[in-house]
């Protein structure tokens, strides 16, 4: 099947660009790959989706440590979207993190896209009742933290 054509395997529709063009160098102004794409799959999924699935085997993200191939991040990514749904997570709940940047955001922005739900980002430098007022604007079904946050997540936890 060539990437010009239809994709009945994924629901969102429309056609299926090349991530690049044959030339392999940049987009040209104005000829977007995905422009034409049908409205719904427009979104961070429908891209997730479709370059994760026909780049597998390219380095789309680098980290000072390692490079993750669209299959690793792939991988990754929908398995932090069933731990979500394990939890309850459901379309158009909130998932709040608390953290410094880690790779593990990235994964969190992707898998709470995948299931539906909206990635709530906390500043990780709040305290006490600046904390527990994000968290109560963000009503999140879920928060992640990592463990520097763990603790002061915990401490205002009945409070939202």
């Amino acid at each position: 099947m060539s990437d010009a054509t239809t994709d009945d395997a994924r629901p969102r529709g429309g056609p299926i660009a090349p991530a690049r063009p044959a030339s392999g160098g940049p987009v040209a102004p104005g000829t977007h790959p995905w422009r034409d794409w049908a409205p719904a799959r427009r979104t961070l999924t429908g891209f997730f989706d479709h370059v994760t699935t026909h780049r597998a085997g390219d380095v789309l993200l680098s980290t000072p440590h390692a490079g993750l191939t669209g299959k690793d991040l792939r991988g990754s990514v929908l398995a932090v979207a069933a731990y979500l749904r394990s939890l309850g997570v459901a379309p158009g709940d909130r998932v709040s993190v608390v953290c410094e940047n880690r790779i593990e955001q990235t994964y969190l922005l992707f898998a709470t896209s995948w299931v539906g739900a909206i990635l709530a980002s906390v500043n990780p430098a709040l305290r006490g009742e600046s904390l527990t007022h994000q968290l109560r604007l963000a009503a999140p079904a879920v928060v992640v933290t990592d463990a520097a946050g763990a603790a002061r997540v915990a401490a205002c936890v009945d409070e939202f």
